[in-house]
């Protein structure tokens, strides 16, 4: 603390020194900011996909909301996400931003939902949602068995949703499949 009590990089009226702004606050320098432009990136990856999505059309329609009525939900809840969250005045605090914490857990956290689409087909909808809970909930700070615990519990509660709730059939996986006779 320097004389007089106010701590240094802190004005006497409790703002920042340069110019009342504190750092990392605002579009422009500090860690902060950074995490603010992921939120701006993320909002306009969800305008393009509620544009990709806008133009679903399929010849039947099967029910009143048509095919882009998931995708559209989907956008409008990152949209409303990443606007909230890069208005969200940033404290300054250590840990509260994702540059703070480290770009690891986040990235591996993508990667484990880019990986989905393509483990279904192989491995099946059970063991790809379970794996990819259980992944996500130890990249959350779950030990290994409550990670497999909750995964599985998540992966059955989808399996019954999906199949018995509203008759939507999901993918065995080709691993699980037995081999016809002849090798076709």
């Amino acid at each position: 603390m320097r004389e007089g009590g106010v701590r240094p990089g802190v004005g006497k009226d409790g703002g920042a020194e340069r110019g009342g702004v504190h750092p990392g606050v605002g579009m422009g320098g500090g860690k902060g900011g950074a995490a603010r432009w992921v939120w701006v990136a993320a909002a306009v990856v969800a305008l393009a996909a509620g544009w990709e999505a806008w133009g679903y059309q399929v010849a039947f329609v099967t029910d009143a909301a048509g095919p882009r009525a998931l995708p559209l939900l989907a956008v409008a809840l990152m949209l409303a996400g990443s606007v909230a969250l890069a208005l969200r005045p940033h404290t300054g605090a250590p840990g509260s931003g994702p540059g703070e914490t480290g770009i690891v857990r986040p990235v591996l956290a993508g990667a484990l939902f880019l990986a989905i689409p393509f483990l279904i087909p192989w491995l099946g909808f059970m063991v790809t949602a379970g794996g990819a809970m259980a992944g996500l909930a130890m990249l959350l700070g779950a030990p290994l068995t409550r990670a497999l615990a909750a995964g599985s519990a998540i992966a059955v509660a989808l399996y019954l949703l999906f199949v018995y709730a509203l008759g939507v059939p999901l993918p065995v996986g080709a691993l699980f499949l037995a081999p016809t006779p002849g090798g076709g």
